[in-house]
């Protein structure tokens, strides 16, 4: 037989035997889900690699969220020392140096600045691993019912692998997918956080 006939074989076998995504849910995915959506004030460390088109760049990450308020540092790339977001509802501030810029939402702020922006309202979700609107998004589950894929908002999330070392399993290496744009972040390490502080160290 022709070797492109097994090519064909082995893509079908390789289908047939990953799940499909789905609205539906596994029954231990609703208990999961809230006990992720329960870390709502958390920091986590690691690290982020961003390509857009042609261009890349990576760096160091510290996210910061207390409820609705949100700081995330990323260090190292751009060849200025990094940015900073930090805002709230209403508000946010992009820092990169000395410069400072101020918007009432992230995501216009982010494409006049950077030339690029992610989507921090599901991003918030996302990284604990869980969609912003479930009825909204497709779904795809590993055998334990932890996510393994999740579209939303035109936006492809891969799960490649989770912190057992958190309660829940919160994810640790995320990849996500847009428009020409791609984000890879490893988190090195989770911590909740007491609630009521203020989101400044």
């Amino acid at each position: 037989m022709r070797p492109a006939f097994w090519l064909v074989l082995l893509l079908l076998s390789a289908c047939a035997s990953r799940p499909p995504l789905t609205t539906s849910h596994p029954p231990q995915w609703p208990a999961q889900a809230r006990a992720a959506l329960d870390w709502r004030d958390w920091e986590l460390q690691g690290r982020v690699a961003l390509r857009v088109g042609d261009e890349g760049w990576h760096g160091g990450l510290h996210w910061r969220q207390r409820e609705a308020d949100y700081r995330i540092r990323i260090s190292g790339p751009f060849g200025q020392g990094g940015i900073q977001l930090e805002g709230g509802p209403g508000r946010v501030s992009l820092q990169q140096g000395e410069r400072v810029a101020r918007a009432r939402d992230a995501e216009s702020l982010m494409q006049q600045e950077l030339g690029w922006s992610l989507p921090l309202k599901g991003l918030d979700y996302w990284v604990r691993g869980v969609p912003r609107r479930p009825d909204q998004a497709r779904l795809r589950f590993d055998d334990q019912g932890r996510l393994l894929r999740l579209e939303e908002a035109g936006w492809v999330v891969d799960y490649q692998a989770y912190d057992a070392g958190t309660v829940p399993p919160l994810p640790s290496r995320i990849a996500l997918e847009h428009a020409g744009l791609r984000l890879r972040l490893v988190v090195d390490q989770w911590q909740r956080l007491a609630p009521g502080g203020a989101t400044d160290d």
